[in-house]
């Protein structure tokens, strides 16, 4: 219906969804008739939507776009209706509420249809409408309320959690929480219809077509209604009143009389379901259901069981009559289903149970509890729960509780096999893997033990109080009956014997009969008496004999077995089961003084008794596991403490415990049933000691600590010795320590130090035993040693007797003498006893690794730290680190590394512990006294002092690093450490060895490496992988130190920068460093990273924020200091912007020597100290301060300090060929971002533009080009640049200084301002004469700022220039000195060199811009000067090395240049305007007499470099600052104009080659020889400037070789010779090959090989490429004769071989033009191969581009030119570079090259007789067609994917008049031609027609190519065999060969 992917018939217009046809239906009104609708009955029964034309009362009611929408819903698709549900919405919220209302009649019955909608979107969407129309409508929905609100309820219970929580919202929305119960009580009969008919009449085929809607689907929606239906009925039982369930209840007793209605606790899904459920769903197909069903946590089937069990609860306790009714059915269903364990049925399955057995009485009556209920739960519980402990087993103490007798009964059998159950789950795999699942199980065993016992023991005693009640009944009633019995017989006795008297008349005889008759009634009633006493009494004692043997069986067969298993298990230990035992077992403590004291007197005792034989056996093993051993300890400490904190386990969930109410009444209700669970809030732990340990507990504790004993000592176990060590830790008490001291304690003698004490067996245990294992290497974990040691001074009385006790074991052994009579020395201990028995002098002190753990526990705890705090600060533990600080420094300092490594294992821990000593406080105390941390301090710095001047480096750094670990954690740790003198000179110290070069601080990165030896010995608290430490190693671990110091200092001292302060002691250090030392980039970059460091912890621990601009500007060097700084920076800096055109400088020249000098090896002062300033500065100024103005009181010489930081930059950006160390130093500041920073708001309004400008003002020079680096960079407004200045005049009268800074404010300035200057300078310059001594400054300045102007395009007069140009003919007649010509320009000076220059500057503007300002006069001048300039340049080609001279020079060509681009191309118009014979002036007598200067000058340069400055060189270096590589591209630039017959007729002096063949004219030969070895000299615009002057004359040179080919004989017996290039060229081939082959012979082809622009591999890659550049076009104006002389040459030399495999090395691996803009889309990205390259003399961006560029238009010409030779090559390749040059090929050139060859094909101007040539450019085809009288041929010539490596495929058209043989051979031919010759696709058929035609001209075939012209050479058959007379090719011919197949005799 909806679908989006159908298919739709072409010109089918209709909607695809019936929807969207009901929506054209509505649009179309008046044309389609309507459908017949119901309305609304008078009994206000929901009918169907009325049809669009309907009644008209009806249309009235309903809206026209409601009406759409609600025939939308009754689609059954389910897109359809869910944009309809949505829509329905969002009307209902955007229209009135009149229009709304319509709806409301029709909206039940559609509400009850989707609301149960398979799709859970539309269910969802379906409550969310509802919502909006509640909203909207109101109270007006009470009249259709009871049609909705049986369906609502169900929608509220929906099993998707969006849709019932929709459902709920909108509920509220209708009723407040207060009205809901009255709103279902309302609507209670409809609702329980609709919940009856879901129940009991509906089914998966009713609910749904059968037809249309697959079984699954069907069979899901009917279980989720169920489930619904059924938690529906259960909320409607809950929020309905008490009255309303009751006047229900016929009807729900009918409901659940039903059997279908007990059916669902076992319902069963069809196989149809159930096969669905396995299979792999979507939300679109199956509603409810996640994409994989099995994994569902709730599948339809249990959904439906759950629901029933949850409703059964509540049945139970809303109605429990009703199930009364139903008892049978009841308890089947639920208490037979016990063992479900479906996570979704098992919490509901349970509540059921505990409410059935609470509410039904006579429950058990209707089950098999023996068959059906308990064998299914002890399954249950033995698995664990399956996975649900913690749902199953808290319910097992209510359920146990619950049990009547008759269940129960035996009593012992049923109790073990529960308690079994439950334990052996306790081992199953998920018990053990979860925590919460194994707590879970230990809660439910622990809570259910102790309810059983606590029962036991009620039953017996209530027992008893009831047969001592029947006793006390049964004597009073038998005592009674006695004496009634006796005064009745002797009453009756007494009348029968009177009147038996009266009538014998005896006394006697009464008498007798009395005495009989009383002894009988005694005897009677004394033997009844008796056997009721004897039958109580055995009754009694079985009843006793029977509660005493379940107690029993209890704790020996459950309990203690299950702790015996915990002991072994870990996870139980972890768990909560220890904690549950000590709960019981106080509990029992508490009850010995109750009514049942006997009866838990007994238990505990029993209780004891196990657990010792349990502990005692697993104690006394040698095999024992050390867990198991844990395990105990731990159980014994928790029953010791159990409410110790650190024993309490986090329990997230679980915030309330189980404890058992005292048994306080004896009533039926109260009884044994009244153990129910009593909740108390899991309160905090208190801060009391715990009680002293009960004696059951303590003598335990006793046995198996003797035990432990035995074994560390005989056997030496040290998992007995962990074992007692916590046992000693949880009960130090002197009984223990008693017990382990043996039988006899033997006697001690006394002792004057200890006293007392000595009586104390923890410190006789302390002495005896651990003090000597304490000493002892033999492998005792002295962790655990200390422990005992601690738990040993807790015995002590007083903090003295610990400090004394502490003193004796640390210092000395102890002084106790033994009697042995009573203890025993163990075998394996035997060394003991001599120790014992040495004088005091000889025994050892206790080792540093044990102290040091010993101080560490007591940092650590609290109690620990009271313990030993007196010890601590005693003055013996204080001078013996003292001692040992002493002691490592002295060794440190003298040992050698040998000694290190050689040094006792006793120092390991040395420092560590004096780091620890140190670093380390308690209540704002030292740890130690006070006095010893200063000595301490005092030591470490006087030997850090001493180990920064050793010279020894390798002895020190292990000391330093060290006693850096000690000072970083004690200036961290300690406050006001830094108040001790020692410790601010110890920082002091720190900080300058950080910051010092570890080169001159002896700390070399070699030295450290030996470092790796001593991580054995030098081991530290905080690990340090010595292994492989570098330097920034070392110097992390002092920055750490002194940042820590400082960060102490300012922090808690608020220390500033004043005198004797740490601060200026180390700026006042660090400044010196700057001024007076000579920092390499290296120690610079150390001293700034120790500087910065400094100040940024100076920055976030200051609080006023003026400690750091103080410390700052004690840094910061004074105005006179900078001065001098700037004068001691080298002066080459000068030369490049003076070469550039940026700056106008006429001071003073340095001489050659300095321009000759190379830098040093370090760095200048003003560099330091400015990139020191630079790194640190911008701290305390952030570069974000954007909007905030910056304190310039904090900061007084910011702006200054700023600027002379630019100064520092911009004089190594213009030094030219720097040292390597001044082009790291630059890259170090561009990393660090300085210049950007310096150019932030924050500075700039500062005023630091204005500073720049006032220096470039006053001084000019480097300031003027820093001021515009900072504008360009900035960019500031016109209005702040002019606010520099008041106006244009106020830089008059010029000077240099002002001359410069106009240069860099000019193209900044306004047209106006310009114009300005302009109009001031050329008033100057007319009145230059007025000036007498500066006149010649003056017409300088004047030409300079008048330059500066025009060359920003600043508009000007033609008279003022007139003006100008007749001032300089009026200098030029007056002053013509100033002009230099014909003068020594290496004696002229820096200003005289300057004039000429801008007179050049302006005369090259003129001819640019203005040349028809010019007159006749003025062009003769222009001329001549230039020639007279260039004449006076070649004859000072010796001072070339003055900057000044080189930019004359430079000017000069550049006029040249422009003079020849000028006449070269004149516009049209102009020559007219020209002075008529200037052109042939310039063309007949300048050119020649300039390029006749020029040429020899460039060829001059190298060759004077060579002669004067590199004697011995052989490619000499270009790369000195005395090199005029600026004047060698400036003649270059002038030369690539020089015409062609010049070049040729050159007037260089001869130059010829010994041996060298040539047909080359001499001026030529001579041309070549001088200039082809230029190509290789390391100077690139020399290079370029000769390829493009040789580039000219190469189409040259084939003609001499075409004259020798021609006037060659045709003597047919020499074989044919190959032709050689130019020798030349050749030559420098053969030279770079070999550099070539050592630069690039380890790259594999294919690789990529990156080349350092303009290094001397650049320079010589470079050459090599050119040089073949020059041979493919020299190859490529050779005819096609010569080509083929020409290759067989290149392939007998293997020059092409050898270019092709450095060509994919050289080209990159993606030849993308590099900076290209996005392009559109399917557009193909420029590449080297699609554009040309532009070998331009200067150098631009794009220079590191530059060979891999020119390796691509290589490579693209040799494909070009010679495809057949780079065929051949291909195919001779190895596989791995066949496939590399295939695949790049292919990619990257083969389609460029077969575009070009189709197009030169389709442009090509050559025609042909009889044929014709078309080319297809989409097929790459080229079709030819050759006709001749009845001959028609039509060849189709295929280019190939990857041409032209690949072969051109020639296919045959159609054909007409040829044989079929001949065809074959002709299409071979053109294959043949195509494929060997080295030329383009029209000269192959050019080739093939000639062979065509010459075949018809008569002339045989070669009778072995079976062609008439050669393929390769182009010769006819000529070799003829004077036997058969055949002719054939010199190629083919083979005379061996031809010998052997025929007896010709071949002359």
């Amino acid at each position: 219906m909806g679908g989006k992917n159908k298919q739709r018939t072409k010109g089918n217009v209709r909607p695809s969804s019936s929807g969207r046809a009901a929506e054209l239906l509505a649009r179309e009104s008046g044309s389609v008739p309507g459908f017949v609708g119901f309305g609304i009955s008078t009994s206000n029964d929901p009918g169907y939507v009325p049809a669009v034309h309907g009644a008209e009362e009806i249309d009235n009611l309903v809206d026209a776009d409601f009406r759409l929408v609600l025939r939308k819903l009754s689609k059954r698709d389910t897109v359809t209706k869910l944009k309809a549900v949505q829509e329905f919405g969002a009307m209902c919220q955007e229209r009135e509420s009149d229009v709304v209302r319509g709806v409301l009649p029709y909206w039940p019955r559609i509400y009850c249809k989707i609301s149960v909608d398979h799709d859970r979107r539309v269910r969802e969407a379906a409550q969310q409408a509802f919502e909006q129309l509640i909203l909207k409508v109101k109270r007006n929905l009470a009249p259709y309320l009871k049609g909705l609100m049986g369906h609502w309820l169900v929608a509220q219970c929906d099993t998707y959690s969006p849709a019932a929580s929709a459902a709920a919202v909108a509920f509220q929305a209708a009723f407040p929480l207060s009205k809901q119960p009255e709103a279902l009580s309302f609507c209670k009969e409809e609702v329980l219809n609709v919940l009856q008919d879901n129940l009991l009449k509906e089914t998966a085929d009713t609910l749904s077509d059968p037809q249309s809607v697959p079984e699954e689907e069907r069979e899901a929606k009917y279980m989720r209604l169920l489930t619904s239906s059924l938690l529906a009925l259960k909320r409607l039982l809950t929020v309905l009143p008490q009255s309303d369930c009751e006047a229900l209840a016929k009807r729900l007793a009918n409901i659940i009389a039903q059997g279908k209605f007990w059916k669902y606790s076992k319902h069963k899904s069809p196989q149809s379901l159930c096969t669905s459920l396995f299979k792999f769903t979507t939300p679109d197909e199956k509603g409810d259901c996640p994409s994989f069903v099995p994994s569902c946590k709730l599948s339809p089937l249990l959904q439906v069981r759950g629901a029933l069990f949850e409703l059964v609860a509540a049945l139970c306790e809303l109605t429990p009559q009703l199930l009364q009714a139903e008892a049978a059915r009841v308890c089947s269903a639920v208490l037979l289903g016990i063992d479900d364990s479906d996570p979704v049925v098992l919490p509901p399955l349970w509540e059921a149970v505990l409410h059935v057995i609470s509410s039904i009485q006579d429950c058990w009556s209707h089950v098999n509890v023996r068959k059906g209920v308990l064998p299914k739960l002890w399954a249950l519980l033995a698995e664990g729960g399956r996975g649900l402990a913690t749902v199953l087993h808290p319910n097992m103490l209510p359920f146990l509780s619950k049990l009547p007798a008759e269940v129960t009964e035996p009593k012992l059998h049923f109790c073990t096999t529960f308690f079994s159950s439950i334990t052996q789950g306790l081992a199953s795999e998920r018990a053990l893997a979860s925590p919460s699942e194994c707590a879970a199980i230990v809660y439910a065993t622990m809570e259910c033990l102790r309810f059983v016992l606590l029962q036991s023991v009620a039953e017996g005693a209530e027992q008893r109080d009831l047969q001592s009640a029947g006793e006390g009944a049964e004597q009073r009633a038998l005592q009674s009956a006695g004496e009634g019995a006796e005064q009745r017989a002797l009453q009756r006795a007494g009348e029968g014997a009177e009147q038996r008297a009266l009538q014998r008349a005896g006394e006697g005889a009464e008498q007798r009969a009395l005495q009989s008759a009383g002894e009988g009634a005694e005897q009677r009633a004394l033997q009844r008496a008796g056997e009721g006493a004897e039958q109580r009494a055995l009754q009694r004692a079985g009843e006793g004999a029977e509660q005493r043997a379940l107690q029993s069986a209890l704790l020996c067969q459950q309990l203690l077995p299950l702790i015996d298993k915990a002991l072994g298990t870990p996870a139980l230990q972890r768990g909560p089961l220890f904690p549950q035992i000590s709960e019981m077992l106080v509990s029992w403590e508490k009850r010995v003084t109750g009514d049942e004291a006997a009866a838990f007197q007994r238990l505990l005792t029993d209780f004891w008794e196990g657990l010792g034989r349990l502990c005692a056996r697993r104690v006394d093993c040698e095999e024992t596991e050390p867990a198991a051993l844990e395990g105990i300890a731990s159980l014994l400490e928790v029953m010791y403490d159990p409410d110790n904190p650190a024993r309490k386990q986090a329990k997230g969930k679980k915030a309330v415990k189980i404890c058992f109410a005292e048994q306080e009444g004896k009533g039926e209700e109260d009884g044994p049933s009244a153990g129910r669970p009593v909740t108390e809030p899991a309160d905090g732990f208190g801060k009391r000691k715990p009680p002293p340990p009960s004696g059951h507990l303590l003598e335990l504790v006793c046995q198996l600590a003797e035990l432990s004993v035995v074994y560390v000592c005989e056997r030496d176990s040290e998992k007995h010795l962990r074992f007692l060590a916590l046992l000693l830790r949880a009960f130090p008490r002197p009984q223990v320590f008693g017990v382990l001291l043996g039988p006899g304690h033997g006697k001690v003698e006394p002792d004057t130090q200890l006293g007392a004490l000595a009586q104390n067996p923890a410190v006789r245990f302390l002495l005896r035993r651990v003090a000597l294992w304490l000493r002892q290497d033999d492998g005792k974990d002295t962790d655990l040693l200390v422990d005992m040691v601690f738990s040993a001074l807790r015995c002590c009385g007083s903090n003295t007797e610990q400090t004394l006790v502490l003193n004796r074991i640390a210092v000395r052994l102890p002084a106790i003498t033994v009697s042995h009579a009573g203890f025993h020395v163990p075998t394996a201990h035997r060394f003991d006893h001599h120790l014992l028995c040495h004088p005091p002098s000889q025994q050892m002190d206790l080792k540093w690794g044990v102290l040091l753990q010993i101080v560490q526990k007591a940092c650590a705890n609290a109690g620990h730290l009271e313990l030993c705090g007196g010890w601590l600060r005693d003055p013996v533990l204080g001078e013996r680190l003292v001692r040992l600080a002493g002691e490592l420094c002295t060794l440190g300092l003298e040992a050698s590394p040998s000694a290190f490594s050689a040094l006792p294992g006793q120092h390991s821990h040395s420092w560590a512990l004096i780091s620890l000593a140190l670093s380390q406080q308690h209540n704002n105390e030292p740890l130690i006294g006070k006095v010893y941390v200063e000595r301490i301090v005092e030591r470490l710095h006087a030997t850090l002092s001493e180990a920064k001047g050793m010279s020894d480096a390798g002895n020190v750094e292990p000391l330093v690093s060290f006693i850096s670990d000690v000072a970083s954690n004690f200036f961290s740790s300690v406050k006001g450490c830094l108040l001790l003198p020692a410790a601010n000179d110890l920082l002091l110290t720190t900080f300058q060895l950080c910051a010092q070069d570890p080169a001159l601080a002896h700390l070399s990165g070699a030295s450290l490496l030996r470092m790796e030896s001593l991580y054995s010995v030098w081991r530290l608290t905080v690990a340090v992988v010595l292994c492989i430490l570098p330097v920034h190693a070392l110097l992390q671990k002092l920055k750490l130190a002194y940042t820590a110091g400082v960060h102490s200092l300012v922090t808690h001292l608020g220390a500033g920068v004043t005198k004797g302060t740490f601060l200026h002691s180390a700026a006042a250090w660090v400044k010196r460093q700057l001024l007076t030392s000579l920092l390499s980039v290296q120690s610079l970059q150390v001293l700034v990273q120790a500087v910065q460091s400094l100040t940024e912890t100076l920055a976030t621990a200051q609080k006023n924020g003026c400690v750091l601009p103080q410390f700052i500007g004690s840094l910061t060097p004074t105005r006179e200091e900078w001065f001098c700084l700037r004068q001691a920076l080298p002066p080459q800096w000068i030369k490049r912007p003076l070469l550039a055109g940026r700056l106008r400088a006429c001071g003073d020249c340095p001489c050659m020597e300095v321009w000759s000098v190379r830098a040093s090896g370090k760095l200048p002062a003003h560099l330091c100290a400015s990139a020191l300033l630079g790194r640190i500065i911008f701290i305390a100024v952030p570069v974000g301060e954007q909007q905030e103005e910056t304190d310039t009181s904090v900061h007084p010489d910011l702006s200054y300090t700023v600027a002379e930081i630019l100064y520092a930059l911009q004089w190594c950006e213009e030094m030219e060929h720097c040292s390597a160390m001044v082009a790291e130093y630059h890259q170090l500041l561009q990393e660090w971002n300085v210049a950007e920073n310096a150019c932030s708001p924050s500075l700039a309004e500062a005023g630091l533009l204005n500073t720049l400008f006032t220096r470039s003002r006053e001084e000019g020079d480097l300031w003027s080009l820093t001021l515009a680096s900072y504008i360009q960079k900035g960019r500031p407004a016109a209005a702040i640049i002019k606010s520099l200045y008041d106006n244009v005049e106020s830089f008059y009268p010029l000077s240099k200084h002002t001359v410069s800074t106009i240069q860099v404010l000019c193209p900044w300035l306004a047209t106006a301002e310009r114009e300005a200057l302009i109009s001031l300078s050329v008033a100057d310059l007319l009145n230059w004469q007025e000036r007498v001594q500066d006149s010649a400054h003056s017409v300088w300045a004047c030409l300079a700022v008048l330059n500066c102007c025009l060359q920003a395009t600043t508009p000007v007069e033609e008279e003022i220039l007139l003006a100008v140009v007749a001032t300089v003919l009026e200098c030029r007649n007056s002053r013509e000195e100033w002009f230099l010509f014909s003068s020594d320009l290496g004696k002229a000076s820096a200003a005289e060199l300057a004039l000429p220059v801008e007179m050049m500057r302006f005369l090259c503007w003129l001819v640019d811009h203005s040349p028809t300002v010019l007159c006749s006069t003025h062009w003769d001048f222009l001329l001549c000067s230039m020639l007279a300039w260039l004449e006076t340049a070649s004859e000072s080609s010796g001072s070339f090395w003055n900057p000044w001279v080189q930019q004359f020079v430079c000017a000069n060509c550049e006029l040249i240049a422009k003079l020849t681009e000028f006449f070269a191309a004149l516009p049209a118009g102009l020559a007219e305007q020209l002075p008529p014979e200037l052109s042939s002036e310039w063309q007949e007598f300048f050119v020649e007499g300039v390029y006749t200067l020029l040429l020899p000058l460039l060829v001059n340069i190298p060759e004077q470099c060579t002669n004067q400055k590199f004697p011995t060189a052989e490619f000499p270096e270009p790369d000195e600052q005395l090199f005029p590589l600026a004047v060698a591209e400036a003649v270059g630039e002038a030369l690539v104009h020089m015409p062609v017959r010049l070049l040729t007729h050159n007037k260089l002096p001869a130059r010829f080659v010994a041996g060298q063949r040539s047909s080359l004219p001499d001026g030529l030969q001579s041309l070549l020889n001088t200039l082809t070895p230029l190509l290789i000299f390391k100077a690139r615009p020399l290079q370029l400037a000769v390829y493009h002057m040789l580039h000219k004359v190469m189409p040259l040179l084939p003609e001499s070789d075409c004259e020798r080919a021609n006037a060659k004989s045709d003597d047919e017996e020499e074989e044919e010779p190959s032709l050689s290039p130019p020798a030349a060229i050749m030559s420098i081939l053969t030279t770079t090959e070999e550099l070539l082959e050592s630069i690039l012979g380890s790259i594999q082809v294919g690789e990529f090989a990156v080349v350092v622009p303009l290094s001397t591999e650049h320079c010589c890659i470079l050459g090599y490429l050119l040089a073949w550049k020059l041979l493919l076009t020299f190859f490529k104006a050779a005819p096609s004769q010569l080509r083929v002389q020409y290759s067989l040459h290149l392939r007998k030399s293997r020059s092409l071989h050898t270019l092709l495999l450095h060509l994919f090395r050289l080209m990159p691996e993606n030849p993308t033009l590099p900076g290209q803009l996005a392009e559109a889309a399917g557009k193909e990205p420029k590449s080297f191969f699609t554009e040309s390259l532009s070998l331009s003399l200067r150098q631009n961006e794009g220079v590191q581009f530059e060979v891999p560029h020119l390796a691509c238009s290589v490579y693209y010409c040799a494909l070009k030119d010679l495809p057949a030779m780079v065929r051949l090559w291909w195919t001779s390749q190895e596989k791995r570079v066949f496939s590399t040059v295939d695949k790049f090929t292919s990619k990257y050139v083969s389609g460029v090259l077969s575009a070009q060859e189709i197009a030169s094909v389709q442009s090509s101007t050559q025609t042909f007789q009889s044929m014709t040539v078309k080319a297809r450019s989409a097929t790459r085809e080229v079709i030819a067609t050759y006709s001749v009288d009845d001959i028609f041929i039509e060849l189709v010539i295929q280019l190939p994917q990857n041409y032209p490596l690949g072969s051109i495929s020639v296919e045959s058209g159609r054909r007409v008049g040829v044989a079929v043989q001949q065809w074959r051979n002709w299409m071979l031919q053109l294959s043949t031609y195509l494929t060997h010759q080295n030329g383009s696709i029209m000269e192959g058929l050019s080739l093939w027609k000639n062979n065509v035609e010459k075949r018809f001209e008569g002339v045989e075939d070669c009778m072995i190519c079976f062609s008439v012209i050669h393929g390769s050479n182009y010769s006819l058959p000529k070799k003829a065999c004077r036997t058969c007379k055949k002719k054939f090719h010199s190629a083919c011919l083979v005379i061996q060969e031809h010998m052997s197949f025929s007896k010709c005799k071949i002359p």
